[in-house]
């Protein structure tokens, strides 16, 4: 999506592009859309998330599907971004606990809504985004030290990778591998200190 240039050249590139042409076509669905995917390769996933808005909201319907779905993506990621940045950047616990509460609330929502598109249409795709959602979850709980929430994203995150695991097996589909890892990795860590746990199916 960047050509082989920097990330900070295209983002560049991007902003000149949204000067010009905002006001005239940013209202388009399919134009907010591809603001959007040009944003989010480029790194800026806060600008990418206010193009992807626009495009679902385009009274012209011409965004894709994908546009909710990417979406709800990058509404999941940034919630933990932000707190695993202010972790790194060592800034005080009250700051912390306050990104976790709106990383909390940013990935429900972005679940909500992938979780109403399962249930209009279930993928791999979105099976695996709600996966990756919880994982997100996860993690954000465990830097928050809460274990028992974070014990049951872990599972809920186990849960919608294996039902993309299944619909990839029933359809043949060359990504099976990667919600099957990643469901793998969930179970592994939920249960590997179980004492009575056997372990995975060789199969």
């Amino acid at each position: 999506a960047t050509q082989g240039a920097g990330a900070a050249s295209q983002l560049e590139k991007v902003r000149h592009l949204e000067t010009r042409f905002e006001v005239e076509w940013g209202g388009m669905g399919a134009v907010a859309e591809a603001f959007g995917l040009a944003c989010s390769a480029a790194g800026d996933t806060g600008r990418a998330i206010h193009w992807y808005r626009r495009a679902v909201a385009a009274n012209d319907a011409s965004a894709s599907v994908k546009a909710s779905e990417q979406l709800a993506n990058l509404r999941a990621r940034l919630g933990w971004e932000r707190v695993q940045q202010a972790r790194e950047a060592g800034k005080p616990r009250a700051e912390i606990d306050r990104l976790v509460v709106q990383g909390r609330k940013d990935i429900q929502s972005a679940s909500t809504m992938l979780e109403a598109l399962v249930t209009i249409a279930p993928t791999i795709g979105r099976e695996s985004l709600l996966g990756s959602a919880h994982k997100r979850l996860a993690l954000l709980e465990d830097a928050a030290g809460h274990a028992k929430a974070e014990a049951h994203a872990i599972e809920k995150m186990a849960a919608h990778y294996r039902r993309a695991e299944t619909l990839a097996r029933n359809s043949r589909h060359v990504d099976l591998f990667y919600p099957a890892l990643n469901r793998m990795g969930a179970e592994l860590i939920a249960h590997a200190s179980e004492p009575g746990w056997a372990g995975f199916d060789p199969q």
